[in-house]
């Protein structure tokens, strides 16, 4: 267990650093590197979580497996490292199903549909409060 330290550290400095922010369904995995994974409910969490720790637009993937879609992005927080995924997404049917099949980056176009510029996410980001 003495490998998770770190990892449990991080988490203890998220919940300090950040109370007001939407819970999550936390995991911590011991593979290499030792990962906080952070599981949200919404898009809209996922949001939340993805400005507080600086994590760039671009970097944010739509995983689209057997019907089920959901936000994806890696991170750090501490030094250790922060896997944030987001669910409850909801799925345009008017888009061809090969335009959002497998891993695709979002970048301008996830934000476009949710009404927020990545421009204006990141410069929110940047401006967040995180060690």
């Amino acid at each position: 267990m003495a490998d998770l330290v770190d990892a449990f550290a991080a988490l203890s400095a998220m919940v300090a650093a950040f109370p007001a922010l939407p819970s999550a369904y936390v995991t911590v995995h011991n593979y290499l590197p030792v990962t906080v994974d952070l599981q949200m409910r919404t898009t809209a969490d996922f949001e939340q979580w993805r400005t507080a720790l600086k994590i760039p637009t671009g970097a944010v993937e739509l995983h689209d497996y057997a019907g089920s879609q959901w936000l994806a992005a890696p991170g750090a927080f501490c030094g250790v490292s922060v896997r944030l995924s987001g669910h409850g997404i909801e799925v345009d049917t008017t888009v061809p199903r090969e335009a959002v099949a497998g891993v695709v980056p979002l970048g301008q176009a996830f934000f476009d549909a949710a009404g927020r510029d990545a421009a204006a996410g990141a410069a929110e980001a940047a401006g967040s409060v995180a060690p």
